[in-house]
């Protein structure tokens, strides 16, 4: 066996290693992270115990807040981008959404959802309160005596 032989099985034993070293990392990453999802349900579990008006099930989107910090993720400047996205797919089913504005300005992060008329913004009224996106929670803040807009507070 010549020395380029040795340095070849060398090479691939050292690769070898290698791969299973990082697939044993990234195992261990993922029951990691089961770990985590269990605590988080099981806090809210407890949670409810406690607070019969807690809704008795936690939604996805919420676990992965609480789990990946909405900072900790790439959204960037697009972050109100980011925040119409989550509100036209939880109305996916209404039609009647004619605007969506994010104040970018305000610290009560207030959204603004105009539709065509007062049962499109009931219908949206519907699917938007107590949702959660971010680990914030859409509450609905007042409807300007038009009937036809909903503001959210994304507080």
């Amino acid at each position: 066996m010549n020395v380029s032989g040795v340095v070849m099985v060398c090479v691939v034993l050292r690769y070898m290693k290698y791969r299973w070293t990082k697939e044993e990392e990234e195992t261990r990453q993922m029951y990691d992270m089961v770990v985590k999802i269990i605590d988080v349900l099981r806090s809210h579990n407890e949670a409810c115990q406690e607070n019969k008006d807690l809704q008795p099930y936690m939604p996805i989107p919420h676990v992965r807040d609480s789990l990946i910090q909405p900072q900790d993720r790439e959204i960037g400047d697009q972050w109100h981008l980011a925040i119409q996205e989550a509100i036209l797919e939880k109305c996916s089913d209404n039609d009647g959404i004619v605007h969506i504005a994010v104040d970018k300005n305000s610290r009560e992060g207030c959204v603004y959802v105009k539709c065509l008329s007062p049962e499109y913004a009931g219908k949206a009224f519907k699917a938007l309160h107590g949702s959660w996106f971010d680990g914030k929670k859409f509450e609905y803040y007042k409807d300007l005596g038009r009937k036809i807009s909903c503001i959210l507070d994304y507080a």
